[in-house]
C-alpha cells in the first residue's frame, strides 16, 4: 500500500517531481497536537541515543515531538509550493536508503 499527503510549502529547498526525502513530523503537544512535516536528506535522530530513525518517535524537547515517517517521494509540485508525496515502500523503499547512505534502517 502506498498512501499520498500534501505537504510544505518548503522555501528553504526547492523541490521537484521525483524527488526523494526522509520526512519528519513535529507535533506540539500542548498545542492540541498540532503537527507539521518537514523533508530531510538524513532521517531524524532519537533525543537520548542519537541513533538514526527511520520510523517512530525520537524524543519530545519543549513539548514538541519529533517522529520519522519514512522516506517519501514527490509526485505532485502545486504552483503554491506545496507537494504531493507517497511514501516508499518495498524495493523503492530500499533503493532509496541506499542512494542517501541509510541501508542499515532497511526494515527486515
Amino acid at each position: 500500500m502506498t498512501d499520498t499527503l500534501w505537504v510544505g510549502p518548503f522555501y528553504e529547498k526547492s523541490y521537484k517531481t521525483g524527488d526523494r526525502a526522509f520526512l519528519v513530523r513535529k507535533c506540539h503537544k500542548t498545542r492540541g497536537s498540532v503537527s507539521h512535516y518537514e523533508l530531510r536528506d538524513t532521517p531524524p535522530r532519537t533525543d537520548q541515543s542519537f541513533e538514526w530513525r527511520l520510523n517512530g518517535w525520537c524524543g519530545t524537547h519543549n513539548d514538541l515531538a519529533t517522529y520519522g515517517e519514512g522516506m517519501i517521494e514527490v509526485i505532485k509540485v502545486a504552483s503554491n509550493g506545496r507537494l504531493q508525496v507517497r511514501r516508499l515502500d518495498g524495493i523503492d523503499l530500499y533503493r532509496a536508503l541506499e542512494e542517501f547512505g541509510f541501508p542499515e534502517l532497511a526494515p527486515e
